[in-house]
């Protein structure tokens, strides 16, 4: 892939050009992880590190995760601008080709989360601590030191034994069961907003 084009900008950053080509591939690489830039769990550093690791694969040298950061500010930035600008005017299109792209994901960011990710979330978290009671009941109840009198187990003490072993297994069944769930739902998000960019 070639990195020059007719058009260039500096945007501030000593060495680095960026034009229609490489300027592209920052838009589609950053569209590709655009479900864990709006995810606050996810460090935002690292996802752009992913994407200089990218363009260094396509050819593109000297790119760094603040040049990447910086320029898609002032990407924001420029959408902003032509948006007050075209509301102004009265006209219905901007020549900036990526407006459509930015005016999608703007309105995609403003979508308030629907009750079922909310109660998602909330269900995930009531269940792990409800992991971690079995699991420390279970700790709890195994004595961690033995006496002469201790090694004969008697057939209460097994019973129970079992009891807690299979509070274990269905804990961790259950937690497979959500595991498979949340990505089925993340799987289903994906294809939504893959569709969803498409049509940009």
């Amino acid at each position: 892939m070639s990195n020059t084009s007719m058009s260039k900008s500096y945007d501030g950053d000593d060495g680095w050009q960026w034009n229609a080509n490489n300027t592209k591939l920052l838009v589609d690489l950053y569209e590709e992880r655009y479900l864990r830039f709006q995810d606050p769990r996810v460090r935002k550093r690292s996802l752009w590190l992913e994407i200089v690791e990218d363009m260094e694969q396509a050819g593109y040298k000297g790119i760094s995760a603040d040049i990447c950061d910086r320029k898609w500010r002032n990407m924001r930035k420029t959408y902003r601008t032509s948006k007050e600008a075209m509301l102004k005017s009265g006209r219905k299109s901007v020549a900036w080709p990526y407006y459509d792209f930015f005016e999608k994901m703007h309105q995609t960011e403003g979508r308030p989360q629907s009750s079922s990710e909310k109660n998602s979330d909330s269900d995930e978290t009531t269940f792990n601590i409800a992991v971690a009671d079995i699991l420390a009941a279970t700790s709890e109840s195994i004595p961690s030191t033995t006496t002469a009198d201790d090694l004969t187990v008697t057939q209460e003490q097994q019973r129970q034994l079992l009891i807690l072993e299979r509070s274990r297994i269905a804990a961790v069944k259950e937690l497979s069961r959500r595991i498979d769930e949340s990505n089925s739902i993340q799987r289903e998000r994906n294809d939504l907003l893959r569709e969803f960019l498409t049509k940009i």
